[in-house]
Protein backbone atom coordinates (compact mmCIF):
# COMPACT_ATOMS: atom_id res chain seq x y z
CA UNK A 1 0.00 0.00 0.00
CA UNK A 2 1.24 3.63 -0.84
CA UNK A 3 -0.74 5.00 2.36
CA UNK A 4 1.13 7.73 4.53
CA UNK A 5 1.02 5.15 7.15
CA UNK A 6 2.83 2.79 5.16
CA UNK A 7 5.45 5.10 4.56
CA UNK A 8 5.96 5.65 8.16
CA UNK A 9 6.11 2.05 9.07
CA UNK A 10 9.02 1.73 6.80
CA UNK A 11 10.88 5.04 8.34
CA UNK A 12 9.91 3.87 12.01
CA UNK A 13 11.62 0.57 10.89
CA UNK A 14 14.54 2.07 9.14
CA UNK A 15 15.22 4.09 12.26
CA UNK A 16 14.74 1.28 14.52
CA UNK A 17 17.93 -0.60 11.74
CA UNK A 18 20.09 1.91 12.19
CA UNK A 19 20.35 2.30 15.52
CA UNK A 20 21.00 -1.54 16.15
CA UNK A 21 23.32 -1.16 13.22
CA UNK A 22 21.85 -2.85 10.21
CA UNK A 23 22.31 0.25 7.67
CA UNK A 24 21.37 -2.72 5.06
CA UNK A 25 17.89 -3.05 6.06
CA UNK A 26 17.55 0.54 6.60
CA UNK A 27 18.27 1.06 3.20
CA UNK A 28 15.72 -1.68 2.30
CA UNK A 29 13.09 -0.01 4.32
CA UNK A 30 13.93 3.80 3.39
CA UNK A 31 13.99 2.36 -0.54
CA UNK A 32 10.24 0.84 0.00
CA UNK A 33 8.90 4.20 1.42
CA UNK A 34 10.48 6.12 -1.14
CA UNK A 35 9.11 3.78 -4.25
CA UNK A 36 5.66 3.84 -2.49
CA UNK A 37 5.27 7.81 -1.67
CA UNK A 38 3.31 9.64 -4.24
CA UNK A 39 3.36 12.69 -1.44
CA UNK A 40 5.56 15.43 -2.08
CA UNK A 41 6.28 16.79 1.45
CA UNK A 42 7.64 13.54 2.49
CA UNK A 43 9.61 12.17 -0.70
CA UNK A 44 12.39 14.94 0.65
CA UNK A 45 12.90 13.62 3.90
CA UNK A 46 12.81 9.84 2.75
CA UNK A 47 15.06 10.83 0.10
CA UNK A 48 17.25 12.74 2.62
CA UNK A 49 17.13 9.95 5.15
CA UNK A 50 17.94 7.31 2.65
CA UNK A 51 21.09 9.21 1.65
CA UNK A 52 22.28 9.10 5.15
CA UNK A 53 21.79 5.44 5.50
CA UNK A 54 23.24 4.98 1.62
CA UNK A 55 26.63 7.06 2.57
CA UNK A 56 26.96 5.22 5.85
CA UNK A 57 27.18 1.98 3.30
CA UNK A 58 29.48 3.67 1.16
CA UNK A 59 27.16 4.04 -1.70
CA UNK A 60 28.94 7.49 -2.01
CA UNK A 61 27.25 8.22 -5.34
CA UNK A 62 23.87 6.86 -5.37
CA UNK A 63 23.06 8.99 -1.87
CA UNK A 64 24.66 12.61 -4.21
CA UNK A 65 22.23 11.21 -7.06
CA UNK A 66 19.05 11.56 -4.07
CA UNK A 67 20.07 14.52 -3.01
CA UNK A 68 20.46 16.01 -6.81
CA UNK A 69 16.45 15.67 -7.00
CA UNK A 70 14.31 19.26 -6.36
CA UNK A 71 14.08 19.88 -3.07
CA UNK A 72 11.61 21.88 -0.77
CA UNK A 73 14.01 25.38 0.30
CA UNK A 74 13.76 24.78 3.63
CA UNK A 75 15.65 20.90 3.10
CA UNK A 76 18.66 22.80 1.24
CA UNK A 77 21.09 23.42 3.89
CA UNK A 78 20.10 19.92 5.14
CA UNK A 79 21.00 18.79 1.68
CA UNK A 80 24.17 20.70 1.65
CA UNK A 81 25.44 19.19 4.83
CA UNK A 82 24.98 16.07 3.76
CA UNK A 83 26.44 16.87 0.23
CA UNK A 84 29.70 18.26 2.12
CA UNK A 85 29.76 14.64 3.91
CA UNK A 86 29.74 12.93 1.68
CA UNK A 87 32.12 14.43 -0.98
CA UNK A 88 34.62 14.70 2.27
CA UNK A 89 33.99 10.95 2.78
CA UNK A 90 35.38 10.46 -1.25
CA UNK A 91 38.42 12.53 -0.43
CA UNK A 92 36.93 15.49 -2.32
CA UNK A 93 38.11 18.47 0.21
CA UNK A 94 37.12 21.00 -1.62
CA UNK A 95 33.61 19.95 -2.98
CA UNK A 96 32.61 19.69 0.78
CA UNK A 97 33.72 23.09 1.83
CA UNK A 98 31.67 24.37 -0.84
CA UNK A 99 28.53 22.25 0.18
CA UNK A 100 29.66 23.05 3.58
CA UNK A 101 29.84 26.84 2.79
CA UNK A 102 26.29 27.15 1.14
CA UNK A 103 24.53 24.75 3.75
CA UNK A 104 25.93 27.95 6.29
CA UNK A 105 24.75 30.80 3.99
CA UNK A 106 21.03 29.04 4.04
CA UNK A 107 21.04 28.30 7.91
CA UNK A 108 19.16 31.05 9.77
CA UNK A 109 22.37 32.38 11.36
CA UNK A 110 20.68 32.14 14.80
CA UNK A 111 20.62 28.53 14.44
CA UNK A 112 23.11 26.37 16.76
CA UNK A 113 23.59 24.26 13.41
CA UNK A 114 25.46 27.48 11.94
CA UNK A 115 28.29 26.73 14.75
CA UNK A 116 28.29 23.01 14.19
CA UNK A 117 29.04 23.78 10.22
CA UNK A 118 31.49 26.28 11.28
CA UNK A 119 33.33 23.84 13.50
CA UNK A 120 32.98 21.32 10.71
CA UNK A 121 34.70 23.75 8.27
CA UNK A 122 37.60 24.51 10.78
CA UNK A 123 38.14 20.86 11.01
CA UNK A 124 38.93 20.88 7.26
CA UNK A 125 41.52 24.34 8.24
CA UNK A 126 38.80 26.80 6.35
CA UNK A 127 36.94 29.37 7.62
CA UNK A 128 33.38 29.94 7.14
CA UNK A 129 33.88 33.61 4.88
Amino acid sequence: PNSVQAIFVNMGLAKNAVEAGNLEEAEKRLEQALNTTDDKALEPLVRLRLARVKNGLKKHDEALSLLSKPAPEAYQPLIDELQADIYLAKGDRSSAIEHYRKAIEKTDPKSRTVGYLKMKLNELGESAS
